[in-house]
This record gives C-alpha cells, sequence and structure tokens, in this order.
C-alpha cells in the first residue's frame, strides 16, 4: 500500500510541476530573484548582491545550468519532485517511532496529498530544499537516539549547515537539536569532541561559500538584517540608498502603513540589526506583542505567491483552512500533553519533534510570522498533531517507547 502511495506522490508532483504549473511560467519576483543570482555566479560575478538571500538555492540552479543546460526547467521539476518524494519517505521512517500502522498510513495520505507542498515544487524557490534538508537533519537526530551512535552527530551539523545555506531560519532547529542530543548524551567528552569537529567543517564550509561567490568574511546571508528590521518596525515596505525596494506579502496583508527610505544598502546587515533594536527601545512593547502575532503562522497569510493566483490560490486557501481544521486542534491537545507529561516526554524521541516546533516558534518571535516560514517544518506539525489524536484514542501514550 505504501509503495502505491509514494508512487502517486511522485506522479502528482511531476505532473503538477512539469504540465499543470510549469516552473519557466512562474518567473517574478523571488524567483527572478533566484534565476538572477544563478546567472550571474554562471558568470563568475562575484557581488555583494549575490549573497543577500542564501545562496545555497541559487547554487543548485547554478549546478543544473552547467549539466544540463538545454533541459534546466525539466531538470528542476524533476529533482525538486525526488526531493518531495525523499521528504515523505524520510518523514514516514521518523513516524514509524511515534505512530501506529493505521495512524502512519494516514500521515503517509496526508503528505502525498499536502498541497502547500506539491505547490512549491512549481517554482523557483527554496521551500522544498529546505524541507528536504530539515527533515534529514530530524531524521540522523531519531538515528542517533535510537542506535546511541554519536558519529552521527558529526553528520547533524553539517546538513544543518547545508541547510542554512538555503533558508538561514534552519540554523536554530540544528542548535536545538544538537543540544538536546548533547544533554542525552550527558555531554560527554566524545560526544562534545563529535559535535564539535562536526559544526567546526560545517562553519568553514559555509564561510568558504560565502567569501568565494559574495566576498564577505561572514557565514550567513545579508538578508536577516533587513528582515529583523521590518519584522520590529512594522514596515510595509522598505527602499535602500541602491532604490532597492522589500516588502514581505505579509505586511501587506497586516494592513501596515509606514514605508521607509534607508541611507544605507540592504547589503549592510549590521545596520539594520541596529535599527530594529532601536525600535524595540522606542516601543518596548512590541516584545510583549510578538508572540500574539504566531497567529499569522496559520491564519490571515495565505502562503504567497500562490495566493495570487487564480485557481492555485483557491486550492491554497482550501488547503491551509483543512489544516487549521484538523491539524491545529491536534496541535493544542499535543501541546497539553507535553505539558501534562513533560518530565516523561522530554526523554523520549517525541521531544526531538517539540523542540523543532519550538524552534519555529522563537525563530517567528525574533522575526515575524510567516506561513512560509512555517511551511519546511509543516510535516513535523502533522506528524505531532496525528500522535495527539492517537493518544486520545488510546487514552494514554504507552505507544511512545522509551
Amino acid at each position: 500500500m505504501k509503495i502505491l502511495i509514494f508512487s502517486f506522490a511522485l506522479i502528482v508532483r511531476l505532473v503538477f510541476s512539469l504540465d499543470i504549473h510549469p516552473i519557466q511560467n512562474y518567473i517574478f519576483s523571488d524567483m527572478n530573484s533566484y534565476l538572477g543570482i544563478s546567472q550571474r555566479l554562471l558568470e563568475h560575478d562575484r557581488s555583494l548582491s549575490n549573497v543577500f538571500y542564501p545562496i545555497g538555492y541559487p547554487l543548485f540552479l547554478t549546478f543544473i545550468s552547467k549539466v544540463l543546460p538545454n533541459l534546466f526547467f525539466p531538470a528542476i521539476a524533476i529533482l525538486q519532485s525526488l526531493m518531495g518524494l525523499t521528504s515523505l519517505i524520510l518523514l514516514y521512517a521518523i513516524s514509524k517511532n511515534v505512530l501506529s500502522n493505521k495512524f502512519r498510513l494516514i500521515f503517509l495520505i496526508i503528505l502525498a496529498c499536502y498541497y502547500p507542498w506539491i505547490d512549491f515544487g512549481g517554482y523557483l524557490m527554496s521551500e522544498t530544499l529546505a524541507t528536504l534538508l530539515l527533515i534529514l537533519a530530524v531524521y540522523l537526530s531519531f538515528f542517533s537516539f535510537n542506535h546511541g551512535n554519536l558519529l552521527w552527530l558529526f553528520f547533524l551539523p553539517i546538513i544543518i549547515g547545508l541547510g542554512t545555506l538555503v533558508r538561514a531560519n534552519l540554523l536554530l532547529p540544528g542548535i536545538f537539536l544538537i543540544l538536546w542530543l548533547g544533554f542525552q548524551a550527558r555531554l560527554t567528552l566524545r560526544s562534545l569532541c563529535v559535535v564539535i569537529c562536526g559544526a567546526l567543517l560545517s562553519y568553514l564550509l559555509s564561510f568558504q561559500v560565502y567569501k568565494t561567490y559574495g566576498g564577505i568574511s561572514r557565514p550567513l546571508a545579508l538578508n536577516g538584517g533587513l528582515n529583523f528590521t521590518q519584522g520590529q518596525c512594522q514596515y510595509r515596505g522598505a527602499f535602500d540608498s541602491y532604490g532597492w525596494t522589500f516588502g514581505p506579502p505579509v505586511f501587506t496583508q497586516r494592513d501596515f502603513q509606514i514605508e521607509k527610505s534607508f541611507d544605507q544598502p540592504f547589503t549592510n546587515s549590521g545596520y539594520f540589526y541596529r535599527q530594529g533594536i532601536n525600535c524595540l527601545i522606542a516601543n518596548p512593547i512590541r516584545i510583549i506583542e510578538k508572540p500574539t502575532e504566531l497567529y499569522y503562522l496559520f491564519f490571515g497569510n495565505v502562503a504567497w505567491p500562490s495566493s495570487d493566483q487564480p485557481g492555485f490560490g483557491t486550492a491554497m486557501k482550501v488547503s491551509h483552512a483543512l489544516f487549521n481544521v484538523t491539524i491545529l486542534p491536534g496541535l493544542f491537545i499535543a501541546t497539553y500533553l507535553f505539558i501534562k507529561e513533560r518530565k516523561k516526554l522530554f526523554k523520549t524521541r517525541l521531544a526531538v519533534l517539540a523542540i523543532v516546533v519550538l524552534s519555529l516558534v522563537a525563530t517567528t518571535v525574533v522575526y515575524y510570522a510567516d506561513i512560509r516560514y512555517r511551511l519546511p517544518f509543516d510535516g513535523f506539525l502533522i506528524l505531532l498533531s496525528l500522535w495527539a489524536y492517537q493518544s486520545l484514542a488510546l487514552k494514554n501514550s504507552k505507544l511512545i517507547r522509551e
């Protein structure tokens, strides 16, 4: 049965990204930026603008351009469909630790049909690759927990480092996972050495990538400062000294009114972090307001860019409505169960899933809540929700293996 579901999932993704929503027909905004960076890299242009966004996905596009220049868009569509399938396979393997056979089958069917993940496979956007790398990091964490082989901790920081090259907000779940696994191993000298070696290699790799392709001596992209400023200052849009504009759709949907011009380029990340801190100092109540904005992880913020397109926008709205009606209640139940049984559950594999979700909450509180931040984490949200429903069905959580 599961082979049929995996096959169905792959076929749906291939048909969608090759025929129904061909990638080459949707090149604008972020997609155009990624493609532009990739083209500059092909031309050996090492400008600072290459590393405003995380460079991992443009590097992926550059590699495909070199290997299959005449089949670029079909190759991207096929590879992103395969990434989606691999994510499903890894999540299914993870679910064996916390779900019964019946609930695992339900989980797999939901993932195979989950529209947002299918949808983003039809764009030149980083979500599909970021989702795969996040899931792979959690899979390695489960493997380490299951087998007590701390050598896998060496690979975990490397996968997180690759994920950070694609989406910078994957850094926090990686740190959370490593700290939790280190705690479970009681931070032995061996575990510390393994983690430090893996983390050092990951850091050096990211540092060298950004230095080589953008000329900056740092391991992260430069857009974090501007994102931080807009999240704290609530700017609808911003203009920099070069005339660039930046305004996440989520701020338009929240009806923010202020647009701000700066005498610095957006690539001056440190400057923008300071601007964001100044906004917090001027309005300290903003710190209290921010957790309430987690609302926008689920409501009032349908995932752009499909939200602006006839047909696809409707499908996205229906998908998120179904998520909020079926999965969100289970997440509330899961939260209650974790609070009630925290001493017991913290020592189980479920803690890994909870820690990943907490890292998402922390990231969105620091910056701002956007459904697109949430999408790579949705598989874990669905898994935790189904575990909660399963626990209610069994009237206990004894299915969890200590």
